[in-house]
């Protein structure tokens, strides 16, 4: 078994945080910031921050076997074997990706990019039928419900 699979069936500490994604409307919803201290990042976005001044940029988007594997740990994951971006200089936005509803970079991306001045995008993402009912379920919700939403999202 390889080192991803056995983090994905490993049985890790109940009690341990990790970094999930919100994987339904219901989830978005009933999330409220502060729930769990452990799963933020730490480090503010750094003063090196590039300006935005009219040039071609780079965007790296993560999408590494469905996101939440051994950065899903909080506090860490014993291994050699993790994702690693080496030239952070070379990024200019850092966008965290996985097929569930909701993906929220883990805590561990987000300090690493803010210390090199590389802001960090998480996703929404609707697919196939079940994006279409989600959809369909976002879109009767209250006005309130929706803004409240797309500002949580940005």
């Amino acid at each position: 078994m390889d080192e991803s699979a056995q983090v994905k069936n490993s049985s890790y500490d109940p009690g341990a945080p990790i970094t999930q994604p919100l994987k339904t409307l219901e989830e978005v919803l009933s999330w409220r910031q502060g729930f769990d201290l452990f799963d933020v990042a730490t480090v503010p976005l750094s003063e090196q921050c590039r300006k935005m001044e009219k040039r071609p940029r780079t965007l790296v988007c993560h999408d590494m076997k469905g996101g939440y594997i051994e950065d899903r740990f909080v506090q860490g994951y014993r291994s050699c074997e993790c994702y690693v971006i080496y030239h952070w200089q070379l990024i200019d936005i850092f966008v965290y990706f996985s097929h569930h509803f909701v993906t929220i970079p883990p805590p561990c991306w987000t300090n690493a990019a803010h210390t090199h001045g590389v802001p960090v995008l998480g996703t929404l993402i609707t697919e196939s039928d079940d994006g279409v009912t989600r959809c369909s379920k976002f879109w009767k919700t209250s006005h309130h419900g929706r803004i409240w939403l797309i500002n949580w999202l940005t």
